[in-house]
């Protein structure tokens, strides 16, 4: 799923075949110009966050207009963004011009509608159902899948949640605690209803992507240190309820996880967490691997260098 002001009031869903080319492309109308950071995959439909954190044209001017200049430059660029595609070229020069690199082109946009957008795999715009929730922002969703329920195909999607991204604080992501929710949209009435199952400030959400689209077990996430959380490891049994703390060094803050499936394992957790971290009383960039089902440490790599923390990370075997 891309996203860029230069689209117009569309987003492009485009699905990659094994040898790495587009084998089709559709777009999306949306409401006008949002940030689209991620998307959601189930076996058959794909779900779109079409939130309220849209393109700022006042930030994507350059730093020394003429203030003369700047107040209709503005105007017409509100009056463009979200309705009119942008040519290749202009959009290109802007994106280069490092007179634009220090600012955040998008903010929380208090009038645009928030609401998820879910389409079947192989369909295209016309196919397309919206369901309205409430504003919020979401980066990362852990999983998605849909099931029967009393006769009704139900979509539930996890994700992490943010009430307001980008309003006050245009550095981000720091506007408001990430809490873990549950999302459950059911297909024939078009009822959404929602449920927080995690209050304490995390990110990061990952699952054995070997149910990746179908109905998961457990989720892990990583406690949010930018909003005051205690660094830490999350390990969330969506069967129980239960939650589980790995038992880590104080002064040891992780990055995403990436789950490592046992080959010869049998249960949804049997793996290994692996990631980066950092050790701030040493200031020392480390691998870290726990034990998926008991996040019990089994193996430090002591790193020569520091590797900066929020990077994304997949586990790939060799062969």
């Amino acid at each position: 799923m891309s996203y860029s002001f230069a689209r117009g009031r569309t987003v492009q869903y485009s699905v990659i075949d094994t040898r790495g080319r587009a084998r089709r492309t559709v777009d999306i109308e949306v409401s006008g110009s949002p940030m689209m950071h991620d998307f959601s995959l189930t076996d058959k439909y794909v779900v779109i966050y079409d939130l309220p954190v849209t393109f700022d044209a006042a930030q994507a001017l350059p730093v020394n207009m003429p203030r003369w200049l700047s107040a209709p430059a503005r105007l017409v660029m509100q009056s463009l963004v979200g309705r009119v595609r942008v040519p290749g070229p202009i959009n290109a020069r802007m994106n280069r011009d490092p007179k634009h690199s220090d600012r955040m082109p998008y903010a929380w946009n208090p009038n645009y509608p928030a609401r998820i957008g879910v389409m079947p795999r192989e369909g295209d715009n016309k196919d397309i159902r919206w369901f309205d929730i409430e504003p919020c922002y979401v980066y990362h969703p852990l999983n998605a899948y849909s099931e029967m329920r009393d006769g009704a195909e139900v979509l539930v999607l996890d994700v992490v949640r943010y009430a307001r991204m980008f309003d006050r604080d245009r550095r981000g992501p720091g506007e408001a605690p990430p809490m873990l929710d549950r999302w459950t949209v059911n297909l024939a009435t078009g009822a959404v209803t929602t449920e927080c199952r995690d209050d304490r400030p995390q990110e990061f959400p990952r699952i054995n992507e070997a149910v990746l689209g179908g109905r998961h077990r457990y989720g892990y996430t990583i406690g949010a240190s930018f909003q005051g959380a205690q660094p830490g490891l999350y390990k969330h049994d969506y069967a129980t309820g239960s939650r589980q703390v790995a038992a880590l060094d104080p002064a040891l803050s992780l990055g995403e996880m990436s789950f490592v499936p046992n080959p010869a394992g049998r249960a949804e957790d049997d793996g290994i967490l692996m990631g980066y971290a950092y050790h701030r009383d040493r200031d020392e960039g480390q691998l870290v691997l726990l034990d998926a089902q008991t996040l019990e440490s089994v193996a430090t790599v002591h790193l020569p260098q520091r590797v900066p923390m929020g990077f994304h990370g997949n586990w790939a075997p060799a062969g």
